[in-house]
């Protein structure tokens, strides 16, 4: 009725809601970042980090504003959709989460069944908002530890090389 209202067309109609719920997510999702950055949370603290932490969010916004918008179409109430689609993609998350790293490989033990619900489980947002963070945390401490780990190896490779060139 709004959409009527106002005498926009739907495609411009919408397309106005989204680009303001874009743009209010991003100052979120911005914040976030900035807060995790200032809080000098491990892990998130780095620069190069940051960008791709926001680049993750920036992208499950692209996935869940339609997806929520969906949502309210098909229901009366907005704010009742708004919370069914928000209790989804938390609880489809944490059941997900768990199947997918817990129930599946502990309790099949089949190498196929647990590749097949990985992919399965890539239609979850939030589970791919999930990954994407945790694969970012195991590279910033690989960048961190690794380099120290290569030092201790060309140090060991100097005294092997060392120890060969000396006559016995």
């Amino acid at each position: 009725q709004l959409q009527y209202n106002s005498g926009l067309t739907w495609r411009t109609y919408w397309f106005m809601h989204w680009l303001v719920d874009f743009w209010l997510y991003l100052v979120c999702a911005a914040l976030v970042c900035l807060i995790l950055g200032l809080a000098e949370v491990e892990g998130f603290n780095d620069a190069d980090i940051t960008l791709h932490q926001f680049f993750l969010l920036l992208l499950f916004g692209l996935a869940t504003i339609p997806l929520i918008y969906l949502f309210s179409l098909a229901m009366d109430d907005p704010s009742i959709a708004f919370s069914v689609v928000l209790a989804l993609l938390v609880g489809l998350c944490m059941l997900v989460c768990l199947a997918v790293t817990l129930v599946i490989p502990l309790l099949i033990k089949n190498a196929m069944v647990t590749k097949v619900a990985e992919n399965l489980a890539l239609a979850v947002p939030t589970y791919v908002l999930y990954l994407g963070m945790n694969h970012l945390g195991e590279n910033y401490h690989l960048s961190r530890s690794c380099p120290q780990q290569l030092g201790v190896m060309r140090k060991a490779a100097e005294v092997v090389a060392a120890l060969r060139m000396t006559p016995s």
